[in-house]
């Protein structure tokens, strides 16, 4: 199953991700009309900054990791979130509705699920859907930097073990530049 995977080193902490995702969960599903909808939308995504020193934050994009096992599924009382048939976990479209108990929101061990208002005005447990009706989540396609990919697990991992292999050869013709330089000095 895609995912979506995150690469901090390149996040600006622009929030076109967090806009893009309040964004497609609104009834009107743009900008404008999204802004004038009686319950403003609401992200299923978040930027974190953490303090790396005194004028400089490191920025990352913090969504669902659909669990498998998932702790807010074992936690839901009325039995709402659940996997669906696409792999994702969700509370929309199960057994019974989302009553907004806030276990789940306690559960999630990465703080991903919130309690918020949907398109529709109901109060209930807000995560990631994956954006099930595009084929790329709306955080990914907004993401200017290209810090958020939506891949399958292998793909991600191929790709950061080719940059990684790129690092260590570029380091490595380094050094060996640097040792022939310090030879003939």
């Amino acid at each position: 199953m895609k995912r979506i995977y995150v690469r901090p080193e390149l996040c600006t902490g622009c929030k076109s991700c967090e806009l893009a995702c309040a964004v497609e969960h609104s009834k009107s599903k743009n900008l404008i009309g999204a802004m004038m909808e009686p319950f403003p939308p609401h992200p299923r995504l978040y930027i974190e900054a953490v303090e790396k020193s005194s004028f400089d934050f490191f920025k990352i994009p913090m969504t669902c990791r659909h669990c498998d096992p998932a702790p807010c599924i074992a936690a839901c009382i009325p039995q709402a979130m659940h996997r669906s048939a696409s792999d994702t976990v969700t509370n929309v479209g199960g057994k019974n509705a989302c009553i907004a108990c806030g276990m789940c929101v306690m559960m999630c061990p990465f703080g991903m699920i919130a309690r918020g208002t949907s398109p529709d005005g109901k109060i209930m447990a807000l995560k990631c859907d994956l954006c099930p009706d595009r084929s790329a989540p709306a955080c990914v396609s907004a993401c200017p930097e290209g810090a958020l990919l939506f891949l399958e697990g292998d793909d991600f991992a191929h790709q950061k073990r080719q940059r990684a292999s790129t690092a260590l050869t570029t380091a490595n013709q380094l050094g060996e530049e640097t040792l022939v330089q310090a030879q003939q000095e």
